[in-house]
């Protein structure tokens, strides 16, 4: 019963939410995967100083580094354009 409940809520709020609302919120989690992924990789002004992380850590280890916290979000992103303008499941909703 209660988890027809959550089904039900979930998908209504998927409906009632503007397709302009669907777009902005897939261009801002790919822009965050996108920092998160090339903050360490590309100078960005203030945001970062690529030369300090470069002399703390070999590329290899920077490399798996930032694979291995990318990856969760990138997940994420994935599964947000597969269920793009479709009925997220609830643990992509949530």
């Amino acid at each position: 019963m209660m988890l027809r409940i959550k089904q039900r809520l979930s998908g209504k709020i998927t409906l009632r939410m503007h397709p302009d609302a669907f777009n902005a919120l897939l261009a801002l989690q790919t822009f965050t995967v996108l920092f998160l992924a090339l903050h360490d990789w590309i100078p960005l002004g203030t945001l970062n100083y690529v030369a300090g992380v470069r002399a703390a850590d070999s590329r290899s280890k920077l490399f798996t580094t930032t694979l291995l916290s990318a990856a969760p979000y990138a997940c994420g992103l994935t599964a947000s354009i597969i269920y793009f303008h479709k009925r997220y499941p609830d643990w992509l909703f949530w």
